[in-house]
């Protein structure tokens, strides 16, 4: 679902790519196919179930009341600005971990200014947001702001209609449980690539990003540039064998840390212990050496991405790095009247459509984007 521009802009000689699956496909060991004929992801609401994973609880007291909801066919933006509309609040002043699909049922916590929630008795007024349209599950006190990322990740319970085949399919996710490449989904770039498109008319401009959704724009170019190098690394066959400069990050904590030693950390990262992170590509994102400092030019290169002046763009101040890898858990597969239903979890910032695309290949079919849906990661899973 790869589409390209005639005009490409700022620090970019040519429009850049935007999701494909290919990459996944060519990573794993050829199998038989996990289905017959198309099967359908996204057909409605109930059929995609996600479970925010949270890094902590609130604790009972301070200033932020954080509000565990659950929200069906509504965007997490849209539930936000909904928040601000009802109890005079900014966007600035609502937190959230991360972002949730529009078409799906999601459970996940915001935090907002708690007096701004109270009536004149001090109670919280819980009925005026489940008047919104969501469900409210759980309230309590916090002591700071929820912020982007504050997450262990999400538990998803995906129901697939279609011809399944049942023995390719328990042999497929034994391949894609040993893991995957860890790309962004294709909701990160929006339907037909238009978010992809905005964000290199934003860069365009060379200025600051001064809201959610600018910052979102730096991440998708970004996004795209990490996918591409991935795809690199998954070509030369090193997508998950740490080369000589590369960063790594320590598992579970993602400390980092430069390979100067490929054969020993080759060898810690077959034991899942250490795992090679890509760029997203920032001033402040921590620098690649040597050998990895070469692939990761020759992936910009490529791109006909200018490295140096995205670097130098006001806008991209931040930058990161991100797993390689992504490794599915808690996986499980049952039967239903029409199809199958897959349940797994994934660590915070990776995508379910990404593991469903590892599994079924060309045969699965978004229905978020096969019916022209607008269902992107401004509003999507995170």
């Amino acid at each position: 679902m790869t589409t390209t521009s005639a005009e490409p802009s700022g620090p970019f000689s040519a429009a850049l790519p935007g999701y494909s699956f290919e990459p996944l496909l060519r990573a794993l060991p050829a199998s038989a196919p996990a289905a017959r004929a198309p099967v359908v992801f996204r057909g409605r609401a109930d059929d995609f179930v996600v479970d925010e994973l949270p890094a902590y609880l609130p604790c009972g007291e301070g200033e932020h009341l954080y509000l565990k909801i659950e929200k069906r066919e509504r965007s997490t933006s849209a539930v936000v600005r909904d928040l601000c509309a009802r109890f005079r609040l900014r966007e600035h002043d609502v937190g959230y971990a991360g972002r949730k699909d529009e078409r799906a049922v999601s459970r996940q916590w915001l935090s907002v200014p708690a007096r701004a929630l109270q009536d004149q008795a001090g109670a919280f007024r819980i009925a005026d947001v489940e008047a919104m349209g969501v469900r409210v599950l759980e309230h309590a006190r916090h002591k700071n702001k929820l912020r982007l990322g504050h997450l262990r990740g999400n538990a998803f319970t995906v129901r697939l209609a279609g011809d399944v085949d049942e023995v390719a399919l328990a042999a497929r996710l034994a391949l894609v449980e040993d893991g995957i490449p860890n790309l962004f989904g294709a909701q990160r770039f929006g339907p037909r690539d238009e978010s992809l498109r905005q964000a290199e008319r934003f860069v365009a401009r060379r200025q600051r990003a001064r809201s959610r959704k600018e910052t979102y724009w730096v991440s998708v170019v970004q996004s795209a540039i990490f996918n591409a190098w991935l795809a690199d690394r998954v070509d030369d066959g090193t997508w998950r064998t740490p080369q000589d400069g590369d960063v790594l990050w320590k598992l579970p904590n993602c400390a980092p840390f430069d390979c100067t030693d490929a054969a020993t950390d080759g060898v810690r990262a077959a034991a899942r212990e250490v795992v090679v992170a890509g760029p997203l590509v920032g001033a402040g994102m921590r620098s690649a050496q040597r050998e990895a400092l070469t692939r990761e030019s020759r992936s910009l290169v490529r791109l006909g991405v200018d490295a140096e002046a995205l670097r130098a763009h006001p806008a991209f101040e931040v930058g990161a790095r991100r797993a390689a890898v992504l490794w599915p858990s808690d996986v499980a597969c049952t039967r239903t009247e029409d199809g199958v239903a897959l349940a797994f979890s994934l660590t915070k910032g990776a995508f379910a459509s990404v593991v469903l695309h590892a599994v079924f290949g060309p045969l699965l079919v978004d229905a978020a984007f096969a019916d022209g849906g607008a269902d992107t990661d401004l509003h999507g899973a995170r």
